[in-house]
C-alpha cells in the first residue's frame, strides 16, 4: 500500500496568470442630444473615467455606445483630453474633477450640469450708515435675481440675509457685473471683488466675504 502511494503521479497545479492592474484615464465626449448648454456655441460634454487606451481601443468602446444610443453621443474630444493616466482610481477621480472644472469654466455644460451664476447688488437704508456714501449688499446666485431677492425678504427663509430683510431699499442691478459666470468659485471671487470695489468708493458693504481677502490682495 505504501509503495503504491509513493508511485502516485504528482498533482499538476494550474497557476493563475498575473493580471495587469487597470490604468485609468479621463475621456471627453460630446453629447448630441437635447442636453442643456451653458453657452449656445459650445457643446455639452461627458467627462468620465476609462481604462481603454486613447485611439482605436477607445474608439471601439464609444462606437458600441453610439450603436446603443445613436442620438446621444457625438465625437470623442481628444483635443480636450490630456495624456495623464493613473494606477489609482481615486487619484483618477480627483483629476476628473479638475478636468470637469476646467471645461466648466470655459463655458461647457459638463455631465448634465449647465448652471450659471451672476452677481447682484441690493441697496440698503443708507441713513443707518451716515459715515458712508451709502450701504450695499453684494451677492452671487445661480437663481433669477427675483427669486433670490424673495428669499432675502421672506421672514421665514433661512437662505436670506437678515440685514437685507430689515434694511432693504431697492435693487441696484445697474451696479452689478453683467458677466455670466460658469463656476461657483469664480462667482464667489466676483462678488468679493464687488465688495472691495464699493468699499474703496466709500460704501458700507455686506456680503461678498467668502473670498474677501483674496480680492483685497489683488488690489
Amino acid at each position: 500500500m505504501g509503495a503504491r502511494e509513493n508511485m502516485r503521479m504528482p498533482t499538476r497545479t494550474h497557476e493563475k496568470k498575473p493580471t495587469t492592474p487597470p490604468v485609468y484615464r479621463i475621456d471627453v465626449v460630446e453629447r448630441i442630444d437635447d442636453s442643456p448648454r451653458r453657452r449656445p456655441d459650445l457643446p455639452s460634454l461627458d467627462v468620465g473615467l476609462t481604462i481603454a487606451e486613447p485611439g482605436p481601443q477607445l474608439d471601439v468602446v464609444w462606437d458600441r455606445r453610439r450603436n446603443k444610443n445613436p442620438d446621444r453621443w457625438g465625437v470623442i474630444r481628444y483635443d480636450l483630453m490630456d495624456d495623464r493616466c493613473f494606477d489609482d482610481r481615486l487619484l483618477a477621480k480627483d483629476h476628473q474633477h479638475i478636468v470637469i472644472r476646467r471645461l466648466t469654466r470655459a463655458g461647457h455644460a459638463v455631465n448634465g450640469c449647465s448652471t450659471v451664476y451672476r452677481t447682484y447688488v441690493i441697496e440698503l437704508d443708507g441713513s443707518k450708515k451716515p459715515d458712508h456714501h451709502g450701504w450695499l449688499y453684494v451677492g452671487q446666485t445661480s437663481k433669477s435675481f427675483e427669486e433670490r431677492l424673495a428669499e432675502h425678504l421672506d421672514p421665514d427663509s433661512r437662505l436670506g440675509s437678515p440685514k437685507v430683510r430689515k434694511n432693504f431699499l431697492r435693487p441696484r442691478l445697474d451696479l452689478a457685473d453683467t458677466n455670466v459666470l460658469f463656476d461657483q468659485g469664480d462667482a464667489l471671487i466676483a462678488e468679493s471683488r464687488l465688495r472691495v470695489r464699493f468699499e474703496k468708493l466709500g460704501y458700507a458693504v455686506d456680503g461678498g466675504q467668502e473670498c474677501y481677502q483674496r480680492a483685497l490682495d489683488e488690489t
